[in-house]
């Protein structure tokens, strides 16, 4: 399916794979982004998360 990324640039590879759209981190991130200004990241936390390649819920890339 090829990378996601939220409002916020938060970017996740292949996030809906595994999740339901209301776990899923990409969805998560959306909805803290467009609902409270005061819940978005920071440039730098999304700097650290889109270079984070270590597999995880919410890091970046989503299995091997």
């Amino acid at each position: 399916m090829g990378d996601m990324v939220c409002l916020c640039g938060k970017a996740w590879g292949d996030p809906i794979n595994m999740y339901t759209q209301e776990k899923d981190p990409f969805f998560i991130c959306m909805n803290k982004c467009m609902s409270d200004r005061a819940l978005r990241p920071t440039g730098r936390e999304v700097a650290e998360h889109n270079a984070d390649m270590t597999y995880g819920i919410g890091k970046r890339v989503w299995g091997k």
